[in-house]
């Protein structure tokens, strides 16, 4: 199933918020860092 860039793009930067927005978060520090540039490569 092929997306449109247009929405490609905004579920990926979506998804780099919430991972960003996450980190900020004392609770997060269990679990395993992970790096939001990594999902961004295509």
């Amino acid at each position: 199933m092929t997306w449109p860039d247009g929405i490609a793009a905004a579920v990926l930067t979506a998804i780099a918020f919430l991972i960003t927005h996450h980190q900020h978060q004392p609770r997060s520090t269990t679990a395993p860092p992970q790096n939001p540039q990594d999902g961004e490569r295509s």
